[in-house]
C-alpha cells in the first residue's frame, strides 16, 4: 500500500495522540499546512517543514517521507541499523566495558586517529565494521576528553 506523506503524518500524529494544533505548536509548522498535507491538498512541503514535523513526531525524516535509508549490500553483521543502534547507547551494549573498566584510555591524538579511521570506514560503506568499533570509540572519546 502506497501512502501519502499526509497519511503518514496523520497516522503518526494519531499514534502520538496529539491534535493538529499541538503538532503545529511542537513543530513550528502552521496548522493550515498540516491540515493541507493530511487532507492531500498539498503533497509535499519544504525540507525545513518536514524536519520540524519529523522532530515533533519523534521519527526519522526518512520514515516521515516514506523513503527509509537503505544500502544495496546486505551483510551478516548488520548494516545501517546496527550502526544506528551502536551510536544510540554504547553503555547498554553487551561486551562493551563501562568507563570504569577502561584501563588506559587513549590520548587525544590517538583517539583522533581512531576517529579518522572510523570516518574512512563509514564513507567506504563498512557499516558492519563500524558498528562493532563505534561503541568503544565513543567510550574512549569520553574518557579522552576527561
Amino acid at each position: 500500500m502506497n501512502t501519502s506523506i499526509g497519511d503518514r503524518i496523520r497516522a503518526l500524529r494519531e499514534f502520538r495522540d496529539i491534535t493538529q494544533d499541538e503538532l503545529a505548536r511542537r513543530s513550528g509548522v502552521s496548522v493550515d499546512t498540516i491540515r493541507k498535507l493530511e487532507q492531500g491538498v498539498r503533497e509535499s512541503a519544504r525540507i525545513n517543514t518536514l524536519r520540524g514535523l519529523a522532530r515533533a513526531l519523534d521519527v526519522q525524516l526518512e520514515r516521515l517521507v516514506g523513503q527509509p535509508t537503505v544500502t544495496q549490500q546486505l551483510t551478516d553483521g548488520g548494516g545501517l541499523l546496527a550502526l544506528r543502534d551502536a551510536v544510540q547507547d554504547p553503555g547498554s551494549l553487551p561486551g562493551v566495558p563501562s568507563e570504569e573498566d577502561l584501563e588506559d584510555p587513549p590520548g587525544p591524538a590517538e583517539w583522533a586517529r581512531q576517529v579518522r579511521a572510523a570516518t574512512e570506514t563509514y564513507w567506504a560503506g563498512g557499516y558492519s565494521d563500524l558498528a562493532s568499533t563505534l561503541p568503544g570509540l565513543l567510550r574512549d572519546g569520553r574518557a579522552a576528553v576527561r
